[in-house]
């Protein structure tokens, strides 16, 4: 799959200084550097704004400069919502996955499902009814963010994230799930999760809703 970086292109700093981390192998051909951005004293390619999360030692990585991606040969993208709901309290609902589903069971999670539809948010609600019985109605968006994309094996899920105040509690839950909590976001460190949720959960914890350009 093809994962967007924020340099605009690999780039070769033509006056090579003293390193301030380790020599690329030579093999390698390109260095890739976390987000923070590439340091202003390497002599050679850097690419800037990508996640070592994304990588495995010994795969090979295409950079395309042009378009700002890296191409991982080996790794399925997965788009999927994640759906925070929260109650007036502050508390956040937390869903754990049933021994029915094909993947985490047991695990916990906010409202999440496969996106099927150009639109997240359309999807976003879809999976909000379905998995808690709220209707639109009763939900209210509060925040969205740009996706995140979370590495798990061989792949790579790209998260749409929102978070929803809820006007009532009163949660049907579906196959999908064997259990639901209110608890605090402090409180996610102390449950068994699907990959990073509480990085997903920060990406929305106090945002707005994020406009597409």
């Amino acid at each position: 799959m093809a994962v967007p970086w924020i340099a605009a292109g690999p780039r070769w700093l033509s006056e090579p200084q003293p390193p301030t981390q380790p020599e690329p192998d030579p093999a390698a051909g390109v260095v890739l550097v976390d987000a923070g951005g590439p340091p202003s004293n390497l002599g050679f390619p850097v690419v800037g704004g990508a996640e070592q999360q994304w990588l495995r030692d010994g795969e090979w990585v295409g950079v395309d400069g042009s378009r700002g991606l890296l191409e991982l040969e080996s790794v399925q993208g997965v788009p999927v919502v994640t759906v925070f709901l929260q109650r007036e309290d502050d508390t956040i609902l937390l869903l754990r996955r049933s021994e029915q589903v094909s993947s985490y069971r047991g695990r916990w999670a906010a409202v999440s499902g496969f996106l099927e539809e150009r639109d997240p948010m359309v999807r976003a609600r879809i999976e909000v009814t379905e998995e808690t019985g709220l209707s639109e109605v009763e939900t209210e968006l509060d925040a969205s963010a740009p996706p995140l994309y979370i590495r798990d094996e061989e792949r790579m899920f790209v998260v749409h994230p929102f978070r929803f105040r809820v006007r009532s509690d009163r949660i049907r839950l579906d196959w999908e799930h064997s259990e639901g909590r209110w608890v605090r976001p402090e409180e996610m460190a102390r449950y068994e999760t699907v990959p990073q949720l509480e990085r997903v959960w920060r990406a929305v914890a106090s945002g707005a809703v994020h406009q597409k350009r």
